[in-house]
Formats: structure tokens, C-alpha cells, sequence
């Protein structure tokens, strides 16, 4: 299964796994909300109670769009979810295999972002 990497601004890493059943409802056939409720879910997530935590309609909409309708594939789906949950606290993110991190949670926050580790 593929997560989400996000580095910190602090130096550090947060890992961000999907959940099996959003992904199914994004490739699948989405849960079926009409159009009232997509623009509700839509302006819960860019104009929030907590207006620094907003995020952008053309980020947004994709997302929600995708998730009311499906129809995306894996790799689409896991990019909205990426730039939707992109949080303001981190300079960059990516989609790794979660096989790629340590199972040993011992130094769990000595784990570092490595560019170009190739």
C-alpha cells in the first residue's frame, strides 16, 4: 500500500497512510452526493471556522469531485489526497510505498527526509 511522506519544516517527517475504503470510493463509483453537498464539502474545506487552515478551491474541488463521483485512477486518486492534506508546516511531500518505511519505530523520530536517495 502506498502513504504519503510530508518533511517538515522542523527537519522531521510525517507519514499519512490512506484508507483502503477512500481510495475504493475514488476509483469505484464515489459515494453519490449530488451537487448541493459537493459545494458543502467543498466550502467546509476552504472556508473552515479556522480560516488559516483553509485550503484552495482548485485544490479542493478535485478532490471532493473525485470522491462524489470516482472514476479516478490510483495514481490520480492518491495525488489529491497528497495535495489536499499538503500541510502549511511542510516544505514537501511524496508517495512512497509503505514498505520502504522501517518497521522498528525505536528512533522513530530520528527518521529524515533524504533527497535524491537513489
Amino acid at each position: 500500500m502506498k502513504c504519503v511522506v510530508h518533511k517538515r519544516r522542523d527537519g522531521g517527517i510525517s507519514i499519512e497512510y490512506i484508507s483502503p475504503s477512500l481510495l475504493a470510493v475514488m476509483v469505484g463509483s464515489g459515494v453519490g452526493w449530488d451537487a448541493d453537498r459537493v459545494e458543502y464539502e467543498i466550502n467546509k474545506l476552504v472556508n473552515p471556522p479556522s480560516p488559516e487552515t483553509g485550503k484552495s478551491d482548485a485544490v479542493i474541488r478535485p478532490y471532493i469531485v473525485a470522491v462524489a463521483s470516482g472514476g479516478v485512477d490510483e495514481e490520480t486518486a492518491f495525488n489529491l489526497v497528497k495535495n489536499r492534506s499538503d500541510k502549511s508546516d511542510c516544505s514537501g511531500c511524496e508517495t512512497i510505498e509503505d514498505s520502504e518505511i522501517p518497521t522498528d519505530r525505536t528512533f522513530r523520530e530520528a527518521w529524515e527526509w533524504v533527497e535524491n536517495a537513489d
